[in-house]
């Protein structure tokens, strides 16, 4: 069982997104009396996608045909954080279409509900497959899966029309929510696009995978100081600190890994050449 544990940046840095994710989010629906629906929006934003990081954690720790079924966890928690991050401009920095927000809420869940159904179905009759590229097990359901990266999509693109209206009809806080929408967009965009690229073979996996956990972590970040600096609520100014200091502390640590695992596999990489060539060559 051991020998098919890995550990690689992949792995780490995903661990550390988690506890960041999961940190800040319980952190903004339990310890910020009061709050807003803004806030109680971000927060479970913030754990949504804190579950979305943990399923990718066996994913490329275990390296044996079951680790496939993370896909069960990462697609409805994919399809679900969006609609949360989208309705936080519904309601910053206060609330405005209440009516409309509480509707396409509605709406994005039944859809999510129903599309995670069908893939459920699909990969439930679907052969477990080593995708080499990506160094991981995936179920052999690409149609299923573009559907899904389609409807990923489509839930960004709600989230920038929901932050340029928001943008457009409250002229008081354009920079605030122009910043914000700004981080967001550049944490969730470029990765989603990535992804279909990826699934789509023009790019390989490990290209994804780091555009992922890098954009992702520097823009959630980016997001998190901009809302707390200009949200409603009363917090503490040692809750600000503490916070701003652990997730910083936590986004240094993530380009650390990156830097010294990718030195680790190099060297692994040219050990593993050099023998392989002392081995060509002996009679």
């Amino acid at each position: 069982m051991f020998a098919s544990i890995y550990l690689n940046f992949f792995t780490v840095s995903i661990v550390i997104g988690t506890a960041f994710y999961l940190i800040i989010g319980l952190i903004l629906l339990l310890a910020i009396p009061d709050r807003t629906k803004a806030t109680t929006h971000f927060g479970i934003s913030y754990v949504i996608s804190a579950v979305l990081a943990a399923a990718f954690i066996p994913a490329h720790m275990l390296y044996e045909p079951i680790a496939a079924y993370h896909r069960w966890l990462s697609v409805p928690a994919a399809l679900l954080v969006h609609c949360h991050y989208a309705q936080i401009f519904y309601h910053f920095p206060e609330t405005r279409w209440r009516k409309a927000a509480r509707i396409i809420l509605g709406i994005q869940y039944c859809m999510a509900i129903i599309l995670t159904g069908y893939f459920y179905y699909v990969t439930a009759h679907s052969a477990i497959v080593y995708n080499f590229s990506a160094h991981l097990w995936d179920f052999d359901a690409d149609d299923a899966s573009k559907l899904v990266g389609a409807m990923i999509l489509l839930n960004i693109g709600h989230i920038f029309v929901s932050g340029m209206l928001n943008v457009i009809f409250r002229p008081g806080h354009r920079l605030v929510i122009g910043g914000m929408l700004a981080a967001l967009m550049f944490a969730v965009t470029i990765p989603s696009i990535t992804n279909i690229m990826g699934r789509n073979g023009l790019i390989s996996w490990d290209v994804h995978q780091t555009f992922l956990i890098i954009n992702s972590v520097t823009g959630m970040f980016a997001l998190l100081v901009i809302f707390l600096n200009h949200a409603k609520e009363r917090t503490s100014f040692m809750l600000k600190i503490v916070g701003m200091s652990m997730v910083t502390f936590m986004v240094l640590l993530i380009y650390i890994s990156l830097t010294s695992f990718q030195d680790q596999e190099q060297a692994y990489d040219r050990l593993r050449s050099e023998q392989a060539s002392r081995l060509s060559i002996e009679p």
